[in-house]
């Protein structure tokens, strides 16, 4: 919750009064301590390459972009993960609908290749090589297809419904105007039948009905765009298999994690307060407070008094909050390793895996 509230709270309950700036300071001390742990764990694993225990029949893993306000009216381009557990289909208007639980979250304000390596951890935790089943459920994004490359690169993909959706209405905006009376119900007539009857049908219809507006560029883009993952949104099929393909897990992470505390009415932070903010965040979300508390006091500990980030005076910090990349914190990140072996079980999925996926792809060819 905001400094402010949290003081306020901390006096209410056990009596003690806390400044907002101390609730402040510490706030930030145990990011940047939880950060450092983190940064050891990855290390650790990208030496060693642990065994990974068994993990879950099904996961589903989302990844997404979400901004954060910075001073100076920039923002800041961060990135969650979010990996969770899938339930036995339940059929909902005699529809099979797959419900995720156990969620967990990492996010980072990193570019994409550093921020693919800090989420060993999570990755380890989670049991991402070993699980049984695994899709991604996320945007179309060049990069997101990096990480999901990275994080299980025989993972089912799946275009979520949030941004199709989005890329389907900028088509309706332009061939029946934006405020055209039928615009709502023609759009969500388009997301339906893509639901019911996957992307060929509805690709060569959208493809007919903006025929005449080929040559506006915002078609033509958006056309590409879903041409280009059309194997990504066979959703009957993935339907049919128990998967969720609702509202995207990746866009429920970023009103969870990010917006719900770092985009409030007239915030707006320094760089080198996002990532501890978003640390700390993660820990809360994930309902893994007393474990990380007691490794990042622990830290603490070990390494001395790790004070707030500084403050210039407003000439140097409007140069360093233009800066890139972020000013560096006290733990630094490892350098790249070299990737595991592709027979290795961080690289490699078992057969029972495969043969599901080939079967899929099977079916949304059908």
């Amino acid at each position: 919750m905001p400094c402010a509230k949290a003081a306020s709270r901390l006096e209410r309950f056990p009596q003690r009064t806390v400044r907002t700036a101390t609730a402040h300071r510490q706030t930030e001390a145990i990011g940047i301590a939880s950060a450092a742990v983190q940064l050891a764990e990855v290390a650790h694993i990208e030496q060693d390459w642990p065994d990974v225990p068994e993990g879950p029949a099904t996961l589903v893993m989302g990844v997404d972009g979400a901004f954060v306000p910075v001073l100076r009216g920039a923002w800041a381009d961060g990135k969650p993960l979010v990996v969770g557990e899938v339930g036995e289909p339940v059929e909902v208007k005699g529809e099979a609908l797959g419900e995720t639980h156990s969620r967990s979250y990492f996010s980072r304000v990193r570019e994409a290749q550093p921020f693919q390596r800090l989420t060993l951890g999570e990755r380890y935790r989670r049991r991402l090589e070993t699980a049984g089943h695994v899709a991604a459920s996320s945007a179309g994004a060049e990069w997101i297809q990096g990480c999901v490359d990275d994080h299980g690169p025989e993972a089912l993909r799946m275009l979520d419904v949030p941004h199709a959706a989005e890329r389907i209405g900028q088509i309706g905006d332009v061939v029946l105007g934006a405020n055209h009376a039928s615009l709502a119900a023609w759009q969500t007539r388009q997301l339906h039948d893509r639901t019911h009857s996957g992307p060929t049908d509805r690709l060569a219809q959208l493809t007919s009905v903006a025929a005449e507006h080929r040559s506006d560029e915002l078609v033509a883009e958006n056309l590409a765009y879903l041409n280009k993952r059309r194997t990504q949104m066979h959703d009957p099929s993935f339907q049919a298999a128990g998967w969720p393909i609702g509202s995207g897990i990746a866009e429920s992470a970023n009103t969870l994690v990010v917006e719900a505390r770092l985009k409030g009415a007239g915030m707006h932070w320094s760089r080198a307060r996002v990532n501890p903010m978003r640390t700390v965040r993660n820990a809360v979300c994930n309902d893994r407070w007393d474990e990380v508390w007691q490794q990042s006091s622990a830290h603490i500990r070990r390494a001395g008094r790790i004070g707030r980030p500084v403050q210039s005076k407003p000439a140097v910090q409007a140069a360093a909050e233009a800066a890139l990349p972020p000013p560096a914190q006290p733990a630094t990140e490892p350098a790249p390793p070299t990737k595991a072996a592709t027979t290795h079980p961080w690289r490699r999925f078992n057969d029972a895996t495969k043969a599901r996926l080939a079967q899929a792809g099977t079916n949304a060819r059908k």
